[in-house]
């Protein structure tokens, strides 16, 4: 039972660390009038996530965006 524990305990803190990496970036889209939220890998650089944010379809010219690690909006 012990070998049990230990791989609960593992995927546990994979399940943590995950969670902790994650990221979100928030877009005001001003074509559409909507907000939207994207869950992303932490540690991205400015144009990594423009280049995301294109990949979604946005246009950066009509848009603005957050990069944050608390999923809440208030």
């Amino acid at each position: 039972m012990k070998g049990v524990d230990n791989t609960t305990n593992l995927n546990q803190h994979l399940i943590t660390t995950q969670v902790i990496n994650m990221k979100y970036i928030t877009i005001l889209d001003f074509e559409e009038a909507k907000v939207y939220q994207y869950s992303v890998d932490s540690n991205l650089q400015t144009e990594q996530l423009e280049d995301i944010i294109v990949d979604y379809g946005f246009n950066l010219n009509n848009i603005e965006w957050m990069y944050h690690s608390d999923k809440t909006i208030n």
